[in-house]
C-alpha cells in the first residue's frame, strides 16, 4: 500500500481512507488475503535462500576459501534484505 501511495502522491492514511470508504469488505478481504499468501510464500523463499547462504559460507569457511566465504557473506546481506521487505510487507498488509 505504501508503493501505491507514494506513486499517486497521498499519503498512505489518505489511501486506507479511500480504500474503507469505496471498497466492498469482501474484495478488501480477498485482496488481503492474496497479499497475505504472496507475502508468505516470498518470505518462505527468502528464508530458504539464507540457509543456503550460509551453509555456503560455513562450508567455504572450513575450507579456507575465504573469497567465496565472503561472498555468501555479502549474499546472506542481500536475502536479509529481501526478508526485512516480505515481512513489511505483511505487516503492511495487515489491517
Amino acid at each position: 500500500m505504501r508503493a501505491i501511495a507514494s506513486r499517486a502522491g497521498l499519503s498512505r492514511a489518505a489511501l486506507q481512507r479511500h480504500r474503507a470508504e469505496h471498497l466492498p469488505a469482501s474484495l478488501r478481504r480477498a485482496a488481503d488475503a492474496s497479499t497475505q499468501a504472496e507475502a508468505d510464500i516470498l518470505r518462505s523463499q527468502v528464508e530458504a535462500m539464507m540457509q543456503r547462504a550460509r551453509a555456503y559460507e560455513a562450508q567455504a569457511a572450513t575450507e579456507g576459501d575465504l573469497r567465496t566465504a565472503l561472498a555468501a557473506l555479502r549474499e546472506q546481506r542481500g536475502v536479509g534484505l529481501k526478508l526485512r521487505m516480505a515481512r513489511d510487507r505483511i505487516e503492511l498488509s495487515t489491517p
